[in-house]
């Protein structure tokens, strides 16, 4: 399965959503270190003597905004730099923090750099290749078993990079497919490599080890990156692969890699999204079983609950009210003391228009929003009862 995204056909909503991410990670960042010592995001410094690379290697796990050390997370490896590791921080805290995001929380492991002989000026090793060898190497043997052993992990892995820094990713896809579940290379710097790497790419033919594992590669704004580019594209768009190509050589270099990530992510958990329209005729238990199996494919507990609300509201537009009704109790009965799925049957009667039932379900979240001490909640809930 192949999906392909042309530059031209991106949307001002991108444009936005790119704005918005700015100024949040701006923001954050400028809060960065009082957060690191509170409740947000924390970073963790780490080292050890590596025997793959014969030195010390250093390097920094990122955990997410609500960390429970109880609980397990997915992981995602990124080769990204210093200058960029905020940015990424906060963008996939954004995309994560509620259930209805494109992804869930993961904990951020950050590649070290690792000391190689090159001929090369330093900012050109990553992209040329000289080091993935060793580097491959040092992840796959002596990284991720740290990682696993130090914290709570799922056996799902995603590996990102951009730019230079995203050349490793397609190596590690290349080499070790079955390593990680997603490999996520954001405009790399293709016409830098020196190890034959795009060549191999070109030809690479599809076997059982690439089943089920997904590849993202994008173009950014350098010409020379294009050919390289599209030859990978034509030989992986013909086979097996399941391959997504999203090309903005329209947008500015460093807008390239906020962009790129949202559309991976987002193509990479897209079964979390699923088309609400398939579970119409068997309704609220097929929604319940459908994310139960996507639980043991993810191996971790994935809430059916925003895809029920969706369902409810499919039913609303479809004209069956009794099943609308009947979806959405169903979660308030099973939340309680959860102001939010009240609020969300208050507005399936409306849109039904039983404006009664509407209003003595505010009523009852007016109740519980007191009991709660839930002021949003409260304000909310009264500011609705007046529109009625």
């Amino acid at each position: 399965m192949v999906a392909t995204i042309q530059g031209v056909t991106m949307n001002i909503i991108k444009h936005f959503t790119l704005f918005i991410l700015s100024l949040a990670c701006l923001l954050n960042s400028l809060a960065h270190a009082q957060e690191q010592q509170s409740k947000g995001v924390k970073t963790i410094k780490h080292q050890f003597q590596s025997k793959a690379a014969k030195q010390t290697i250093s390097f920094d796990v990122i955990l997410p905004w609500g960390y429970d050390k109880n609980q397990k997370y997915p992981v995602l490896y990124t080769t990204s730099g210093g200058s960029r590791i905020d940015m990424l921080t906060y963008q996939t805290d954004w995309l994560s923090h509620v259930e209805m995001g494109p992804m869930p929380a993961m904990i951020i492991v950050q590649l070290p750099y690792l000391d190689v002989e090159s001929t090369l000026h330093p900012k050109f090793v990553s992209a040329s290749g000289v080091a993935n060898p060793l580097t491959l190497n040092v992840l796959k043997n002596e990284l991720i078993p740290f990682i696993d052993k130090s914290y709570l992990t799922y056996d799902y892995k995603v590996l990102e990079g951009y730019s230079s820094n995203g050349n490793f990713v397609l190596y590690a896809f290349e080499q070790s497919p079955t390593l990680f579940n997603g490999f996520i290379a954001s405009s790399p710097a293709l016409e830098l490599d020196k190890s034959g790497l795009v060549e191999r790419l070109s030809t690479l033919k599809y076997s059982e080890q690439y089943h089920d594992r997904f590849f993202y590669l994008s173009l950014g704004s350098f010409a020379n990156n294009a050919p390289l580019f599209e030859n990978i594209k034509a030989n992986l768009s013909q086979q097996a692969f399941h391959a997504r190509f999203a090309n903005y050589s329209q947008y500015n270099f460093l807008s390239v890699v906020s962009l790129s990530l949202t559309d991976a992510m987002e193509h990479l958990f897209a079964d979390k999204s699923p088309d609400i329209a398939q579970f119409a005729n068997d309704g609220r238990q097929s929604v319940i079983d459908y994310f139960k199996k996507l639980s043991q494919k993810y191996q971790q507990t994935l809430s059916p609950n925003p895809s029920l609300i969706d369902l409810s509201f499919y039913y609303v537009e479809h004209k069956q009210g009794e099943k609308a009704v009947l979806t959405m109790q169903y979660l308030v009965n099973a939340h309680p003391e959860n102001t939010f799925y009240l609020s969300r049957l208050a507005k399936v009667y409306e849109e039904l228009g039983e404006t009664q039932k509407s209003r003595l379900t505010l009523q009852q979240g007016i109740k519980l929003a007191t009991k709660l001490n839930n002021k949003d909640a409260l304000s909310y809930f009264k500011g609705e009862l007046s529109k009625l």
